[in-house]
């Protein structure tokens, strides 16, 4: 007899079987399964239009598996779907307007590392329960629509690695609950726009607006408001310093404060108010046209354990007080115009090389570059980490 068929059967649980395989056959109106875990096994071929018969359906995680395909609309009669995980498969095609009506029930959407391609739906048109919205790693285009800014219960909004052109959603910081957005990798544009002062972010403590084409200074009003990352945390989260893949979003702990801004075109100077931001655990900075000074204010975020201020066009020298940072597991200030001595001590004691090249103005351990009649230090051995957000939260699950 087919599992899927057994009369009384309310949940199915085969997750991390990797050896399993089959596709799913056509359900019965009748079925009273709620909860239906499939994540990690190698199940394939098509969803079933059928599958719209579950109506008990609570959950439905098929996350890493092999399923084709576009996804059936008929998943929007599954009005009592708490949690739709469709995520890491090898769906295609443009997502049903339909299937959007859901959010009034779930609570969170994941269709991450798919084919999936048009633009983003409507979102959460009607009262909405949806906390995360993961569509990543997809092929999505056009605008974030304007819609969202009615997903007044909305944790975490993860876009990342997809085709969307627009510029910074500066509404979003009208979301009461929003505390994870990352939108690397995509197409978005222009200044970020301190002038938009109404809209706060006030829980936010993770922003990743890594490998877009954004322009303009810092914003250093947005690093003024954002509350929620002034908090410091008395026992730094472990193991984030690691190299990984990254983690799926909802993984990440409350107490993770990171922001990543490499890889744009800002400019201008970093504005001291970063250092008010005392919870961060990562800062990335790399990889733009920022000048001036380290601000010394730096030494407040006594939590960070990456920095990252490489491929700028950064002057003046490494501010000594840095080396109260004593959590700090990565540093990069590479291909920059600073000069003077490296701080020597506690973590700097620790970086390789790596961290200071393309400096000619630096001396000190442990470049061979000694400073004045003073001997450089052995050199430490070059080190793989990356300190970018996406890197850094890959040991997190």
């Amino acid at each position: 007899m087919n599992i899927f068929r057994l009369p009384s059967l309310q949940l199915l649980s085969v997750r991390y079987n990797p050896g399993l395989t089959g596709y799913l056959p056509e359900f019965q109106e009748t079925s009273p399964l709620k909860m239906l875990f499939l994540a990690g096994t190698s199940f394939s071929g098509e969803l079933p239009a059928s599958i719209g018969r579950l109506v008990s359906l609570t959950v439905l995680d098929l996350d890493s598996c092999k399923f084709t395909g576009m996804i059936p609309s008929s998943l929007s009669h599954l009005t009592q779907l708490s949690i739709l995980d469709l995520s890491f498969n090898l769906f295609t095609g443009q997502i049903s307007q339909s299937l959007t009506s859901l959010s009034s029930s779930l609570s969170i959407l994941n269709l991450g590392g798919n084919n999936l391609h048009g633009p983003i739906p409507q979102m959460c048109t009607n009262p909405s329960s949806l906390r995360m919205i993961d569509l990543s790693e997809n092929q999505f285009q056009g605008q974030i629509p304007i819609s969202l800014a009615n997903c007044t219960m909305l944790e975490q909004l993860v876009l990342g690695n997809n085709q969307i052109h627009d510029i910074f959603p500066f509404w979003l910081g009208a979301l009461p609950q929003l505390q994870v957005l990352i939108l690397r990798s995509n197409r978005f544009h222009g200044a970020i726009g301190s002038w938009h002062t109404n809209f706060r972010f006030p829980k936010l403590r993770i922003i990743d607006l890594s490998d877009n084409e954004f322009i303009g200074d810092l914003p250093s009003v947005y690093f003024q408001n954002w509350d929620a990352m002034k908090t410091c945390i008395c026992k730094p989260p472990q193991g984030h310093a690691g190299q990984s893949n990254v983690s799926k979003p909802r993984e990440i702990p409350d107490t993770f404060i990171a922001i990543d801004f490499s890889g744009n075109n800002f400019k201008g100077q970093i504005p001291t108010s970063i250092g008010n931001l005392k919870g961060l655990h990562l800062l990335n900075l790399g990889r733009n046209n920022i000048t001036g000074h380290i601000p010394s204010s730096l030494m407040n975020l006594t939590q960070m354990e990456s920095l990252d201020l490489s491929q700028n066009k950064l002057s003046g020298e490494i501010p000594w007080q840095l080396t109260r940072m004593t959590f700090l597991a990565f540093f990069n200030v590479s291909n920059n115009h600073l000069t003077g001595p490296i701080p020597q001590g506690k973590q700097f004691a620790t970086f390789p090389n790596t961290s200071f090249d393309g400096n000619p103005g630096l001396c000190g351990s442990p470049l061979s570059r000694a400073c004045g009649s003073s001997e450089a230090s052995p050199s430490t051995p070059s080190s793989s980490k990356q300190g970018s957000l996406v890197n850094l939260i890959g040991n997190l699950s």
